[in-house]
């Protein structure tokens, strides 16, 4: 049973539908799957298909911040029949998107995955066959090696390099007007060095710890420094959570802004000199525009918790192996990288520019598999 109905009158329903085309269901979970969802959304409506937007988990809670209508799937089942093409994000622990698929597959519905991130889940959460899609769309060959080392046998016709949606919004983005407006709003001085730390929920309050630490090392009082919480902190790692306000108030190196919300993480970033995290997607954003940025990936946890996410199809986070991230492994590492992104720079931009080709047609390449998979 899913939503209270089962198998049959889902087929049943399906077969009512067959008369009509151009329904697509289109489903996301977390922040990065919903990222990634939203522009194909668009693209898919600009081409004329009715598409019913069906939210779970986080972005049951983001999207009416953002004044999106959504359907929970009780309400898409209850409104409609089921669609000619099923969409949805590659979120971490399934959610609906996944669990859907088996009944999709079942009543013969394509079913296309999307991924905002290289791995995306594939083990094990994807891995069961059950949940294979008809396609999945890739950033690049990095990605669709990616995905062939996770599922043997899963043939490379059925991997769509598209590139990542979510960056589509980079290629017409107003870097330098976003920035002024960012540090206006923030009273940030134009000489001001930005650093943006974008937190991940395992190990909160250490990794925040480490760069506080590491930034009052330095002795510069021109530093502003922006940490951005990731909005399932709270909630999935409550522990965590105060650690990471107690590490906020080590900061002595310059000006905290502990509050940036009233921009979005997308806007900071055009404003930062330098970009942190573990391995987040706020790293791929930031090579996207030729911010520097540094990937902690610390033994004890940056890197533990990457391989162990990787179950074996990744020994690196491939932003660091494409050089367009400056991976730091110790506290020493971690000073310096700070000190030349602070300086001279990290000299990332050329690999950037060769890894992220934005044209902003990302979100359409999908909608375009869309259309010829009906």
């Amino acid at each position: 049973m899913i939503g209270g109905f089962c198998l049959s009158f889902f087929t049943k329903k399906r077969r009512l539908q067959m008369a009509g085309k151009g329904l697509i269901w289109a489903v996301c979970k977390d922040p990065g799957g919903t990222n990634g969802v939203l522009p194909v959304v668009d693209e898919l409506r600009k081409i004329g298909y009715e598409v019913l937007l069906i939210a779970n988990g986080n972005a049951l809670e983001r999207l009416p911040t953002m004044n999106i209508p959504f359907l929970t799937l009780e309400e898409a089942l209850a409104k409609s029949t089921i669609p000619d093409i099923f969409l949805t994000s590659m979120c971490y622990q399934g959610g609906v998107g996944r669990n859907l698929i088996p009944l999709m597959r079942s009543a013969g519905v394509p079913v296309i995955t999307l991924q905002d991130f290289w791995g995306a889940q594939l083990k094990p959460e994807w891995e069961d066959r059950k949940f294979r899609p008809r396609f999945v769309c890739a950033n690049d060959e990095v990605g669709a090696d990616i995905i062939q080392r996770a599922w043997p046998g899963f043939h490379r016709s059925c991997i769509e390099i598209t590139g990542f949606p979510a960056m589509d919004k980079y290629a017409s983005l107003d870097v330098g007007g976003t920035s002024k407006k960012v540090r206006e709003g923030l009273g940030i001085p134009a000489d001001g060095k930005v650093v943006l730390y974008c937190d991940q929920i395992d190990y909160a309050g250490e990794v925040l710890t480490e760069l506080v630490e590491s930034l009052n090392s330095l002795g510069r009082n021109d530093i502003y420094f922006i940490p951005r919480m990731h909005p399932r902190l709270p909630k999935d790692n409550p522990d965590g959570f105060p650690k990471f306000q107690e590490a906020m108030k080590l900061f002595r190196a310059g000006t905290l802004i502990a509050d940036s919300s009233r921009f979005t993480t997308s806007e900071v970033i055009t404003a930062a000199t330098v970009v942190l995290s573990m391995y987040s997607t706020v790293n791929i954003e930031a090579s996207c525009i030729r911010k520097q940025n540094i990937s902690m990936l610390y033994p004890d946890y940056g890197m533990g918790l990457f391989l162990k996410g990787a179950n074996g199809i990744m020994d690196e986070f491939p932003l660091v192996s494409l050089g367009c991230s400056t991976k730091v492994t110790n506290r020493q590492e971690l000073v310096a990288a700070l000190t030349e992104s602070l300086g001279s720079g990290l000299g990332l931009v050329s690999a950037q520019e060769k890894a992220f080709q934005l044209d902003g047609k990302n979100a359409f390449r999908v909608a375009n598999l869309v259309k010829h998979a009906c």
